[in-house]
């Protein structure tokens, strides 16, 4: 390691700075992780994650990162109680009608969010150059006279109630949708990212039942609305300890159940009515906890033009989606390889680190959740020729498997958009829809000859 390469910082504990810490061990002599909150001993919900609570969805690129970046983390999960089954042969989706099932060979991991930061957590503490931080305030930045390069950060300890100076060579932001770095920017003279928004207005209801099937019959039930027409979503994951985690979502005006009798009406009210039947009679082991996120948030920072050395910031301080899609924690778990190939280039290269450059690389991996996303988001009066091809694509992937594995590559990260207009897939979307609204045609024939 070089004479820049001694002491790296990361502000917060959550899992986009933990992974980013896991990177940094690897570069940097030592590195320090400051959280501001006390942490909890086990896999406890935390204040500074309030949708900890709520169904999270691993997807499948991001398991392979996770365990790209931790050796044996599938046995990790197994062991806290993981649930890994067929993404495709054991999730009943339905968006509109429910998707064929079938073997896709791609795993999917069902575990609770608190679980499975603390299983990250607990392999990045025991990494023997990291010193964790927590109940840590970050108060400000430390720069160099010029102001062009971030030298450290200033603490407020509230467990001594002492402020302290931390030097360090490189400073990773990972606070959250919260982030100070847009107001410090502008205290040291730079201007700050544009930022995208896309307006969401969805409501989360959450609850925790018993599970009496084992984790081989346990299915994932998920109901995706289908905008404008729907405003009502919703899913159950089998989780670690026997546990059914029950998710309830409403969009706009109709918000997300929040006592008893509510939850229960609004699952009956969901298309997908596998999710009543399963909570009507499953005994609740929580009460029902409620999260509301108003819209989902894109800071560009690939696109300024002057930055300070020895800071770069990642995770929801870059860009956060709407939960409902399960993106977040993939997007941070790829940004961590980001760094570490950003950090390793720059060793080979004996050149200096640009934040710039890091920016412009993370913009690649958000790129596609971000338009995924938004394109779900966003209604549109007059649907283009592209989006009526892919509305068409999704109601073939219900009865083609082939169409269908090719979207889930696509929804899991797996695959790049592109390969949805490959050849053969088009020709079976094409030739799907045909024969569906010919047989419509048949069906309406045969009726009134009747």
């Amino acid at each position: 390691m070089n004479g820049n390469n001694r002491h790296a910082i990361v502000l917060g504990g959550s899992i986009a700075g933990l992974l980013a810490a896991r990177v940094l061990t690897e570069h940097f002599e030592q590195v320090t992780l400051i959280e501001r909150d006390a942490l909890p001993t086990g896999a406890e919900p935390r204040k500074g994650v309030p949708q900890g609570r709520h169904l999270h969805a691993l997807l499948a690129r991001g398991y392979q990162a996770l365990v790209a970046l931790f050796p044996g983390f599938k046995t990790d999960l197994l062991e806290a109680g993981a649930v890994i089954s067929d993404l495709s042969n054991d999730v009943r989706w339905y968006q509109g009608g429910y998707s064929v099932n079938f073997n896709s060979g791609i795993e999917a991991v069902f575990i609770s969010r608190p679980t499975l930061e603390w299983l990250i957590r607990q392999r990045v503490v025991a990494l023997p150059n990291l010193a964790l931080r927590p109940s840590c305030a970050v108060t400000a930045l430390t720069t160099t006279a010029d102001q062009q390069q971030v030298t450290g950060v200033m603490i407020h300890d509230r467990q001594t109630n002492e402020d302290e100076t931390v030097t360090a060579d490189l400073v990773v932001d990972a606070t959250g949708r919260g982030s100070h770095i847009p107001k410090w920017l502008t205290q040291l003279g730079y201007a700050t990212p544009e930022e995208s928004t896309v307006n969401v207005g969805v409501s989360y209801a959450t609850r925790l039942y018993r599970r009496t099937v084992s984790d081989d019959q346990a299915k994932a039930l998920l109901n995706v609305p289908v905008a404008p027409l729907e405003k009502r979503g919703g899913g159950v994951f089998p989780i670690e300890h026997n546990g059914w985690l029950a998710t309830l979502t409403g969009y706009q005006d109709d918000e997300a159940p929040k006592d008893e009798q509510g939850f229960l009406a609004h699952a009956h009210s969901l298309p997908a009515q596998e999710i009543y039947e399963l909570l009507k009679n499953a005994e609740p082991l929580s009460d029902i906890a409620t999260y509301n996120y108003p819209a989902s948030r894109r800071r560009h920072y690939e696109q300024l033009t002057r930055f300070p050395i020895g800071l770069i910031t990642v995770g929801d301080a870059v860009c956060s989606f709407n939960p409902i899609y399960g993106q977040g924690m993939t997007v941070c778990a790829l940004e961590a390889l980001v760094l570490d190939k950003w950090l390793r280039s720059a060793t080979q290269q004996n050149q200096p680190r640009d934040s710039r450059q890091f920016f412009t690389l993370i913009a690649k991996v958000i790129d596609v959740p971000w338009a995924l996303a938004k394109g779900a988001d966003t209604v549109k009066a007059s649907p283009n020729l592209l989006d009526r091809y892919l509305n068409r694509l999704k109601k073939v992937s219900q009865h083609d498997k082939v169409v269908s594995l090719a979207f889930i590559k696509v929804v899991q990260l797996l695959a790049p958009p592109a390969s949805l207009f490959h050849p053969r897939i088009v020709l079976r979307v094409l030739l799907g829809s045909w024969r569906r609204d010919q047989a419509k045609r048949s069906l309406k024939t045969a009726w009134r000859t009747v």
